[in-house]
This record gives structure tokens, sequence and C-alpha cells, in this order.
């Protein structure tokens, strides 16, 4: 998809899988699980994130992430628990670690039914987070607005 120029999306796994293919590398989180809402800071806007807020909530659910970008990629957010929380490259890559397309009583759900298979603090943490909401509605719009715009700049 990459080498043929198409814009390509990927969330959670597939910001992994992307760049791994991409020539990056994924292993372990250092700071263990991310479960529940997280916030990670913009770092970098490109003009399909322009209405997305300095600091982003989605809900996570990850023990590993990316640990060395490919080639000519850009974080565009980060926090202390997760140094590449996305990134693009050019006008055809947008990722990220989390997960945009969970709705609130899906993170529930999960939550629930790993809090026996987690350590105790990550639960509990988990639990708490879902008191506020995830910055849904003006994430799918990036992602719209990204598709949008490779598409106007994609050749035949």
């Amino acid at each position: 998809i990459y080498s043929l120029g198409l814009p390509l999306f990927g969330a959670c796994f597939g910001h992994q899988a992307i760049a791994l293919a991409l020539g990056g590398t994924v292993g372990p989180n250092p700071n263990g699980w991310v479960f529940g809402l997280t916030h990670a800071d913009i770092i970098h806007k490109t003009n399909w994130m322009q209405d997305l807020p300095p600091t982003l909530k989605q809900y996570g659910a990850h023990i590993e992430q990316v640990t060395v970008l490919p080639g000519n990629a850009v974080v565009i957010s980060a926090n202390s628990t997760c140094s590449v929380a996305g990134f693009h490259i050019g006008d055809r890559v947008y990722t990220t670690q989390n997960h945009p397309e969970m709705t609130a009583d899906f993170m529930a759900a999960l939550v629930a039914e790993y809090a026996p298979k987690l350590p105790v603090d990550v639960a509990e943490t988990a639990k708490t987070s879902l008191a506020d909401a995830a910055d849904t509605l003006v994430y799918a719009r990036s992602i719209a607005n990204f598709f949008e715009n490779a598409t106007k700049t994609t050749k035949p």
C-alpha cells in the first residue's frame, strides 16, 4: 500500500504493524500496561489534525509499543508511558497506538473483562480513567481529513 502511494491509517496493532513493515521496531513497553483512557500530547500537528486538542484523550489497551520509528516518520503524539503514541509519514501514513474506534461502553466492558488478568494498580487506574470521555469524534474527523487530503494528492 505504501509503495503504491496510497493513504494508510493504523490503530494499535495496525500502528505497530505499519511501523514494522516500513522498517521500524516494536517491543515491550518498559512502563508495562497502558489500559483505559490515556492522554497524549500532540507534539507535531499536520494539516489534517488542526482540530485536535493539545492533549488528546483516547482509549488504550497495550503492553507493546513502537520503539524505533520507520524512516521519514515523525512523532505526532507522545506521553510519559508511550514515546510514540502516533506518527505520520508525509501525507500517506497516519497512526495511533491507541483505539479511536472504541466506545466508552466497549472500553468499560474490556476493562471489566481484563481486570482479573492485569496488575491490580493497572486495573484500578483503568477503571478510574473511564470517568472522563475520549476525544472520539474529533479524532474521527482527523482520520476523514487525512484520507480526503491524501486522496487529493494521490497520483492515478
